[in-house]
């Protein structure tokens, strides 16, 4: 027995040996180069299949200092670290020597969707460049020093690519699962069949209500070809309820140029797009200097139709476009010969400027379009410096007037970024007197929104207009706010933690409870000592802070501005889990399930917010991080806003799961259904754009809910009750229809033309003057609330066409507009009295000669040219 004890103890030592040698050998962490981004002289993403991906060697991989850190990786001080398996597919099958890049996890403030927004937003290449690069080992495994927050990580091996994110303390094994990569190459070719450089290209998601455009390549080389890089895992990361996936020419087209994909299948090997003539046009902001305004620029373009004042339509497409720091925005592919209408929205503009104009007639040809700001604005200019002296450029900051006594929380505030220079221009309403003490102030902000600085420049006393030098404005590091500590219930630090302040909301009465709001862009979050820091101006005493953690919940504090050493202790949260039986009709509808606290905090009567759980297509939903305590639950139905069902006094325990015996399951089936009601014109054509209020027939104390047609189909909520419905749809006369219980067709008439024509003796006004209508019916049935009016302007022929949604009688009012050119309307006023028509329920065209006294006119018109 001795010598087997003495065998098996040589044998065990012999195998220790040999496993820490195989381990000495073995790529591990004190041998991995984890900080070296790849070399320029390599591709900084895996190439597509057809391209093939290089195999590096590990040679080629320099070594990392230990003291080289990447920017906001806080790792742990225990040095423990996180092992990643890398697979291919769903072998499991170890992807050995493969080619690993992490990076520290991205807090929710900084970045909410993680790699999977880098992927859609094409970012992937540049985040490369910053990442750490390891080589996996014979099994596949890389070790990664655990940070703060997770890790993020991207692998490659030969074709296969594949990318995931980790907590900081993960739950499960982790591994990164390669599939088969795949690039999408888009030729665009114009209508000769020659290649066409430079063109930009979308991957385009488009939904029954929406369009969004996620990616963006352009054309390259001789062949024309953009390559859309990580195609297939960009549109594995789209939602599953995503609408149909195609890529399009980015541009205000005619008919857009496009082609669908299958988001499960493959793709071509070359997809192409023919793109037709087409021209461009550069649209800017002016003062009154006709000096342009750099700066955050949102601009909306949109075919119209001539004669009218609403150029929306069935079918018409538009695009968007902004910038944060050009004075002008240019769309690139424009058709040809078309009335255009761009909306453009800007910080400091107390509504949208709207300029029409038509695009270039030929094929290549640019249209310059310089948008003057309304009189009722001035322009204050400036620049920011440090408190060293240098400029402050291309800072993102928010600008408020404050005036003493400091105006309330909420008070409006204006985006503005400063151009190469530190200088900004901001457009602010004109003031004959300006109150006393009145100032401008400009806090610098942070990449998450926190304010880091401020500056203040007086304001003169009167600002009747025009341009105003506030000259150089210093910025001095804002004050501290809070600062403090997050711990957990031993008296741990707790890092990763988000710490929001709230914040009073002014009440015009005190009948109601006092009104919270969080400030979430100047939440910060814990460093590896759980300590927290918010610095911003704060015009009143008294706050309240509220830390989260996945997993973690904690109570509502109550400080005064400028508290230190707060600390904020944070538990283990409970959650809510359930099941809802639904109808059938209802499988496809978005149903939430929301959690209300039945006992707010007493100290300041603030319930953190929650966000609702989704319910799943089996009915189940979980709802976590909830404080210990009684909550009432809501379900809804999200389209219409409609609470199908409520559950009082669900108790939640701290560190569990809770299973209410009401909610496994709740059984609605027979409380509320969806019935359809598919729109058809005369000729039995689907009516894609519709919309309807509805309640139950003889309620009339029930609120009307609001229903917008998908596909030709009015999916509108029933509890069982007769529904009285109105249904108004654009081109089309308004329906009203009684007691509905079921679903069925319904056929819309075509709404009334009518051809109004200044009577003889009388003409519309020379420009920048503009007479148009407005028609109202005067009979609106039971549904007043589903009334289109309609709008037009005269042309210089006199007359003007509309459509109107209902017959019966209908009023008319004349209205002077003055509209300079290239600006928006400076202001609208009626001329004359009202004038009533009988219009009838056909769909020929009607026509009315319209009246009104020329001294009206005059007289209105006199009133327009006051407020210039």
């Amino acid at each position: 027995m001795r010598r087997v004890f003495l065998t098996s103890v040589v044998a065990a030592s012999l195998l220790l040996v040999l496993l820490a040698a195989y381990r000495t050998l073995q790529p591990g962490p004190e041998h991995a180069s984890d900080a070296a981004p790849l070399a320029a002289s390599r591709a900084p993403v895996p190439a597509a299949r057809s391209e093939g991906i290089a195999s590096l060697e590990p040679s080629t991989i320099p070594p990392s200092p230990e003291s080289d850190r990447m920017p906001g990786a806080q790792v742990t001080p225990d040095g423990q670290e996180i092992t990643v398996a890398i697979v291919r597919g769903s072998t499991d099958l170890a992807a050995a020597d493969a080619e690993v890049w992490w990076w520290p996890r991205p807090s929710v403030l900084e970045d909410p969707e993680g790699i999977d927004g880098w992927l859609l937003r094409g970012e992937l290449d540049e985040r490369l460049l910053t990442a750490r690069v390891l080589r996996a080992d014979t099994l596949g495994r890389v070790h990664i020093p655990r940070t703060y927050g997770g890790i993020v990580v991207a692998a490659a091996h030969g074709t296969w690519w594949g990318c995931a994110t980790f907590d900081a303390f993960p739950e499960d094994p982790c591994v990164v699962t390669l599939a088969e990569d795949e690039d999408l190459k888009v030729r665009v070719v114009d209508e000769d069949g020659i290649p066409l450089l430079g063109v930009p290209v979308v991957l385009r998601e488009r939904g029954l209500r929406s369009v969004r455009d996620y990616r963006l390549a352009r054309t390259q080389g001789p062949a024309g070809i953009a390559v859309l890089r990580h195609a297939r895992r960009a549109l594995r990361s789209l939602p599953s309820a995503a609408g149909n996936v195609s890529v399009a020419v980015r541009g205000l087209l005619d008919l857009p140029v496009e082609r669908f994909v299958d988001r499960a299948g493959p793709f071509p090997e070359t997809l192409e797009l023919v793109l037709g003539a087409t021209s461009s046009c550069v649209i800017q902001i002016v003062d009154s200097l006709d000096q342009p305004l750099a700066g955050p620029l949102h601009a909306k373009l949109q075919f119209a139709e001539p004669g009218r004042l609403d150029f929306g339509g069935e079918g018409q497409d538009l695009e968007c476009m902004e910038t944060r720091h050009g004075p002008a925005l240019a769309f690139e592919h424009v058709s040809l010969r078309r009335n255009l209408r761009a909306t453009l929205t800007r910080a400091g503009l107390n509504a949208p400027l709207e300029v029409h104009f038509a695009s270039a007639s030929k094929a290549g040809e640019c249209v310059q379009m310089r948008v003057r700001l309304p009189s009722d604005l001035v322009v204050l200019r400036g620049s920011l410096v440090t408190a060293q002296g240098s400029s402050s450029a291309r800072i993102l900051a928010r600008a408020r007037l404050l005036a003493s006594p400091p105006h309330p929380p909420g008070a409006e505030s204006w985006s503005l970024t400063t151009d190469e220079n530190g200088r900004f221009a901001l457009p602010v309403p004109a003031r004959k007197q300006v109150p006393l003490g009145l100032s401008l102030v400009i806090a610098q902000l942070a990449p998450d929104g926190s304010e880091l600085a401020f500056a203040r420049a007086p304001l003169p006393q009167a600002m009747q207009g025009g341009t105003y030098d506030l000259g150089s404005l210093m910025l001095s590091p804002v004050a501290l706010a809070a600062s403090g500590l997050v711990l957990d219930e031993s008296g741990l630090p707790l890092a990763g933690a988000v710490v929001s302040p709230f914040q009073l909301e002014p009440q015009e009465s005190h009948s109601r409870a006092p009104l919270w709001h969080e400030l979430e862009h100047l939440a910060d979050e814990t460093d590896s000592e759980g300590r927290f820091e918010i610095r911003a101006r704060f015009e009143q005493a008294t706050l309240a802070l509220v830390a989260k953690q996945k997993g973690r919940v904690g109570e509502v504090v109550p400080i005064l501005t400028g508290s230190e050493g707060v600390r904020l202790v944070l538990g283990r949260g409970g959650s809510i889990e359930g099941r809802l039986l639904l109808d059938s009709s209802l499988a496809q509808e978005l149903v939430v399930v929301q959690a209300v606290r039945d006992a707010p905090e007493p100290a300041c009567n603030i319930v953190p917010t929650l966000k609702p759980s989704a319910v799943d297509r089996e009915g189940r939903f979980a709802i976590p991080d909830l404080l210990p305590g009684d909550y009432s639950l809501n379900v809804i139905h999200a389209a219409s806003g409609q609470l199908l069902s409520s559950v009082h006094a669900v108790k939640v325990v701290a560190a569990e799961s809770i299973g209410d015996r009401r909610l496994e399951p709740l059984d609605l089936r027979a409380t509320y259904r969806l019935i359809g009601l598919d729109l058809l014109d005369r000729s039995g054509k689907t009516v894609s754009q519709a919309r309807a209020l509805s309640r139950p027939s003889g309620d009339d104390s029930a609120r009307w809910t609001y229903t917008q047609a998908i596909g030709g189909r009015l999916p509108i909520l029933c509890d069982g009750r007769a529904l009285d419905i109105a249904i108004v749809a654009p081109g089309f006369q308004r329906v009203e229809l009684e007691r509905i219980r079921a679903s069925g067709p319904v056929t819309l008439r075509r709404a009334c033309r009518l051809r109004l024509r200044l009577a003889p003796g009388l003409r519309a006004p020379d420009p920048p003057l503009h007479l148009g209508v407005r028609l109202k019916p005067i009979q609106l049935g039971r549904f007043p609330n589903v009334v289109d009016p309609s709008a037009g302007e005269f042309d210089a022929l006199g007359e003007v066409q509309c459509k109107l949604d209902a017959s019966g009688p209908v009023q008319v009012d004349l209205v002077a507009t003055l509209r300079p050119s290239n600006s928006a309307a400076v202001g609208h006023a009626n001329v004359g009295v009202s004038t009533v028509i009988q219009v009838t329920e056909s769909e020929a065209e009607q026509v009315f000669d319209i009246r009104f006294d020329p001294a009206d006119f005059e007289a209105s018109a006199r009133s327009l040219r006051g407020r210039e």
